[in-house]
């Protein structure tokens, strides 16, 4: 899609969101593992992506975690577009099938491939992919604002 702005990722997300299977995880968040069958498992240490898609709307950049966001398979194509809603209204962690938590440590285990991204960059890895922070390594320097 050659243009800018939110319609090409909602045209993006509409393909992705009737073709896309759900797999199923072995996600151990700080020590704790539980299995998942999810659409998508997300890490932000900003509450947005780059869209405007609040993603994590509890993240901030400066507290030394990340929000883990993970999306369950609700297994019916419409339910999953009347959730994905909550992404342009803030309101992601309040949908029925979203599970948010504060960690520093992930893992997220699987047989096969999985497709990430990090930062709008693609990527594929085979069974494991492990996530952390290290608080305090990014200086950051914004304005205030108010919530």
């Amino acid at each position: 899609i050659g243009s800018r702005g939110a319609w090409p990722y909602v045209v993006i997300g509409v393909k992705e969101g009737c073709r896309y299977c759900a797999v199923d995880y072995a996600l151990t968040l700080d020590a704790e593992t539980t299995r998942s069958r999810a659409l998508l498992i997300a890490f932000a240490n900003g509450r947005e992506y780059g869209i405007g898609a609040r993603i994590a709307p509890g993240a901030r950049l400066d507290d030394g975690v990340l929000d883990a966001v993970v999306i369950e398979d609700s297994r019916n194509i419409m339910t999953r577009f009347w959730h994905a809603r909550h992404l342009a209204t803030g309101s992601a962690h309040l949908a029925p099938v979203v599970t948010v938590r504060r960690i520093r440590h992930a893992v997220i285990e699987t047989d096969g491939e999985m497709e990430y991204h990090v930062d709008g960059e693609p990527g594929t890895a085979h069974g494991r992919i492990e996530v952390s922070i290290i608080a305090g390594a990014l200086r950051v320097r914004s304005r205030s604002l108010s919530v």
